[in-house]
């Protein structure tokens, strides 16, 4: 096992290059301000590329200004993906009588409707489920950031792998861009195409496997026989995953929806 001091220089050395990204953003928003910020982050949400958001820059005065403005891109995609996640767990209100009663009344009990749960609550609490989806984007935020990744423009799968020594998660993220931030492999099924995540996105690994070898790379004599996963936001495993998780010893693999997410706890 690694000495404590040992720890720390590994991950200060595996951070260096996330935190010198946030310092330069945080210092290039500083120059533009805040609302131009938002405001190129808004039109690259409406699908202005990297170019198009460079051209807006005042490039003269940023640091590393072409990062900078695939960082906005990034911020972008990372806002659609959540609102689009907020959507999907929140559902819509059902209406099953295809009706709106007038004036806030029921129209089985003729009694005015309760809108108290629309106010905010007077003590500003989160609901159990506010906190859970919270957590949920939390967590997807912390591991990207923590392994120097971009959201992949496909889909976001977080695997972990629950050990002996902890739980450890991966992610499919991917260190660069792609093309007019559009996925290579778009109109592709599962098990092709993966070539194209390598070449032009940089992609370290799949989440699966990226939670094998940070569990390898972190502890000396990995326990893989008494292990097994959980995989958040795919509706299967690859075939190149499933088998290097099945010749390593792990037999236990489990799909769920990526809301779901919020429920672990206490991971490296």
């Amino acid at each position: 096992m690694m000495t404590d001091s040992k720890q720390i220089a590994v991950t200060l050395t595996h951070n260096a290059e996330c935190v010198g990204l946030l310092l330069r953003k945080k210092h290039n928003i500083s120059v533009i301000g805040r609302v131009m910020y938002e405001a190129l982050v808004k039109a690259a949400q409406n699908g202005a590329g990297v170019d198009d958001v460079l051209m807006r820059l005042p490039v003269d005065i940023l640091v590393a200004p072409r990062e900078f403005a695939e960082v906005i891109c990034q911020a972008a995609v990372y806002r659609t993906e959540m609102a689009n996640l907020n959507a999907e767990m929140l559902g819509k209100p059902q209406n099953k009588s295809g009706e709106t009663p007038p004036n806030g009344y029921a129209k089985t009990a003729g009694k005015p409707q309760n809108n108290s749960c629309n106010s905010p609550r007077p003590d500003n609490t989160e609901t159990a489920e506010e906190a859970f989806r919270k957590r949920t984007f939390l967590i997807m935020q912390d591991i990207h950031q923590k392994d120097c990744v971009h959201l992949c423009y496909d889909k976001t799968i977080i695997a972990a792998l629950h050990t002996p020594h902890g739980i450890f998660l991966g992610t499919n993220g991917i260190k660069k861009q792609p093309a007019q931030h559009i996925c290579p492999r778009k109109g592709q099924s599962i098990n092709q195409g993966y070539e194209k995540c390598v070449e032009q996105c940089q992609q370290p690994s799949h989440a699966e496997l990226a939670a094998l070898l940070k569990y390898k790379a972190r502890v000396h004599e990995p326990d893989f026989e008494n292990s097994w996963m959980e995989v958040y936001g795919a509706k299967e495993v690859c075939y190149h995953c499933k088998t290097t998780l099945e010749l390593v010893g792990i037999q236990r693999i489990i799909l769920k929806p990526l809301k779901q997410l919020g429920e672990i706890h206490d991971y490296q």
